[in-house]
């Protein structure tokens, strides 16, 4: 049930109400995006698997095959076939662990960091032109918004129950 604040004329929501919302929106936002135009990384010929092991690995620098399958939620064998062909297209460097011989650390090549980065560049660019299109005041809305959730997320994740 939505209250009335009369002295700003608009809906006043519950707190629950207020994340569906936002998951909405989200949604909505993330749909519309992949509407517009095609998305650069199809360019690279890689799949969207292939594509998420590369932003983690730049994210984190490196990591072992198993890291990268737990950070997934899946079993160490689902990402054998996708490290493999992304180490085949030299985008993916795989190493032997210095302290463990058993075990290999992944990491992005100077062209797999390189791709990762444009991207990101080309991502940024198409949110710039869009986030000219807002009124300022939407903008500072939206900036404190994402600066909350940024926090939150620093914190811990915030996965308490909602008030």
């Amino acid at each position: 049930m939505h209250n009335v604040d009369k002295s700003q004329g608009h809906s006043v929501m519950s707190k629950n109400e207020n994340i569906e919302s936002i998951l909405e929106l989200m949604n909505t936002l993330m749909l519309s995006a992949r509407a517009r135009e095609p998305h650069p990384w199809l360019d690279l010929k890689v799949t969207r698997e292939q594509l998420r092991i590369m932003f983690l690995l730049y994210a984190r620098g490196s990591s072992s095959p198993g890291e990268v399958a737990a950070s997934f939620g899946v079993a160490r064998a689902n990402v054998t076939g996708p490290v493999d062909r992304l180490v085949q297209k030299g985008l993916v460097g795989r190493r032997e662990d210095r302290d463990d011989r058993r075990r290999s650390v992944l990491s992005l090549t100077e062209e797999g960091r390189g791709e990762v980065e444009r991207l990101r560049a080309l991502g940024a660019a198409r949110m710039r032109e869009v986030l000219k299109k807002m009124p300022d005041a939407a903008l500072v809305s939206l900036r404190t918004g994402l600066a909350a959730l940024v926090e939150v997320l620093r914190d811990g994740g915030g996965t308490d129950e909602c008030d």
